[in-house]
């Protein structure tokens, strides 16, 4: 897919977002970009991100409509909005129908939307795309918001699991504690290289399923794995007791058979000494 003039917004430039912007503008895409304060829309200005404000805590005003929907004159779109559930908030569906009552004003020659393998249930089970389930609160409003996005039939959901990478490096995750359960879980993660790489694929996809897992194909134990990572940060490695819990394993290789990606990261071990 030729770049030239081709523009792209991302909603939601963090951890992932940035990064995956920066690499658009490389590719030569037009990037805009939302960050919630004043100093982050600078700092995206100052990196040739066309920029705007946008929280999503509060209803947006009339105005804030108005520049939004200017804003999203665009060939693509990446809405990457963090549930942020793990610190107790339950909203994240209303902050996602802020944006989609905008967002379906749009027409896009593709839409990703970014969510999370949170909406598999923890059991001794593979699973695919098809098998997610409301097994808890936080999992129905994930799908829920799935299900808003997936209206529009250019939409594409991306579930990313367990994120690594700069600044995250799983050496840190449980370094140093004990009487852990569950040592005999298999981890599903996936580097944030892999998570820019399918993104891209999916942009440059004509046809694509509504929804694509984005998870390493190896899955070592826990016990294994963050023994090994905490020992390449040269840190104590958590104590795992005998307790067995149930061990799921994400199944994220359909992108790999229908578009063709290649996971850059296909070995957890390797991936250590980029993070």
């Amino acid at each position: 897919m030729s770049a030239n003039n081709q523009s792209v917004a991302i909603l939601g430039c963090g951890w992932f977002g940035l990064p995956l912007a920066e690499s658009l503008l490389k590719q030569g895409f037009i990037v805009k970009g939302t960050k919630r304060s004043a100093a982050g829309v600078d700092m995206l200005r100052s990196k040739s991100i066309s920029a705007m404000g946008l929280d999503l805590d509060q209803p947006l005003s009339s105005q804030q409509r108005k520049a939004l929907h200017a804003f999203l004159d665009v060939d693509y779109l990446v809405v990457n909005i963090p549930p942020n559930m793990r610190a107790g908030r339950l909203d994240y569906l209303e902050r996602v129908n802020r944006l989609y009552q905008v967002i379906t004003l749009h027409d896009f020659k593709k839409l990703i939307f970014i969510s999370t393998t949170g909406v598999y249930d923890s059991k001794d089970a593979e699973f695919d795309e098809t098998q997610a389930s409301a097994h808890s609160e936080r999992a129905r409003i994930l799908l829920d918001a799935e299900d808003l996005y997936l209206n529009k039939e250019e939409t594409c959901v991306l579930r990313f699991a367990g994120l690594v990478g700069p600044k995250r490096h799983p050496g840190r995750f449980m370094a140093g504690k004990c009487d852990l359960s569950g040592g005999n879980c298999v981890v599903n993660l996936v580097h944030l290289e892999d998570c820019i790489g399918a993104t891209h694929t999916v942009l440059q996809s004509k046809t694509t399923s509504p929804v694509y897992n984005l998870c390493s194909p190896h899955h070592p134990t826990r016990k294994d794995f963050y023994s090994q990572a905490a020992v390449d940060l040269q840190c104590t490695p958590p104590q795992f007791n005998a307790q067995h819990l149930p061990s799921k394993v994400i199944n994220g290789h359909k992108i790999t058979e229908e578009l063709g990606f290649q996971y850059r990261y296909s070995n957890l071990v390797d991936m250590l000494k980029q993070c």
